[in-house]
């Protein structure tokens, strides 16, 4: 396998994290869930949605991450959230599903940028490791996979790519925002790639603060893993092409009512054998 041609930058500021939930947003301990909407057709941007309602209140949200791949890095005009409240909205308890009202209301407010950025709504590409919450025996810190084994596009045998692995590290750091609120050691993360053929690790992203637009983190664990193979890959005669990867990483926040479970992604462009 050849070396990574572009992997995630780090992250140092704030309007470029791709995080599913501002500072301060929470007020209830709650899970939000999680739907990949799609990438381009390039492979060059993906978005994805997280979505809830917390838990002490009838409050009900929908953010909307796009992210440039490449650049491990929200695209201009993200995330896009919208939050829902029946004290300002009394008929939302009129509502049947007030959670996807909050829903369709990010994907008609996201329209632009996804239009901007050409997600494909559906273009989901394959899941090489899901471990939601409810998978205790998962390693919340390491998983391997192989990309070339399992799944091809239309009309090519892949061959199989050698096993790469995530790992990720979390680090208790201090917090001037957090400790004014007594809420405890919060931590900082770093995820970096394994594999064979490659030097040693390279690392997609990685954190030496806690962001000002993150809420107070105690925790990350990889939920889920995802790779999408660009639709021309299909129509050349070519022997390599890029793949684009997205890591789902869960993080567990401070909540009034118990822990405020969020999103966030980190992405890169592999290079991948057929």
């Amino acid at each position: 396998m050849k070396q990574l041609l572009e992997a995630g930058r780090t992250i140092v500021a704030a309007s470029a994290m791709a995080i599913g939930v501002a500072a301060g947003a929470a007020e209830a301990g709650d899970l939000a869930q999680s739907d990949i909407i799609g990438f381009s057709a390039d492979g060059r941007y993906v978005a994805f949605q997280e979505y809830g309602q917390w838990d002490e209140s009838d409050v009900v949200y929908a953010n909307i991450l796009v992210i440039d791949v490449a650049a491990n890095a929200s695209v201009e005009g993200a995330p896009i959230r919208v939050q829902l409240d029946p004290e300002a909205m009394p008929t939302l308890h009129d509502r049947a599903d007030p959670v996807g009202e909050a829903r369709a209301q990010a994907m008609e407010d996201a329209e632009p940028v996804l239009d901007r950025y050409g997600i494909v709504d559906g273009n989901t590409g394959t899941t090489l490791i899901y471990h939601p919450l409810s998978d205790v025996t998962a390693d919340p810190h390491l998983v391997e996979f192989s990309i070339g084994r399992g799944f091809a596009p239309p009309g090519r045998t892949l061959q199989t790519m050698q096993v790469q692995s995530l790992h990720l590290t979390q680090e208790e750091v201090p917090s001037a925002r957090c400790d004014q609120q007594q809420l405890g050691p919060v931590s900082t993360m770093s995820l970096e790639l394994q594999a064979e053929g490659l030097d040693g690790p390279v690392t997609l992203h990685r954190e030496d603060g806690l962001p000002d637009a993150r809420d107070c983190t105690t925790g990350y664990r990889i939920q889920s893993v995802i790779a999408y193979f660009p639709e021309n890959v299909a129509l050349t005669d070519c022997c390599r092409a890029q793949v684009a990867l997205l890591v789902v990483l869960s993080m567990s926040q401070f909540g009034h009512g118990g822990e405020d479970w969020r999103h966030m992604g980190v992405t890169a462009l592999l290079d991948g054998a057929w």
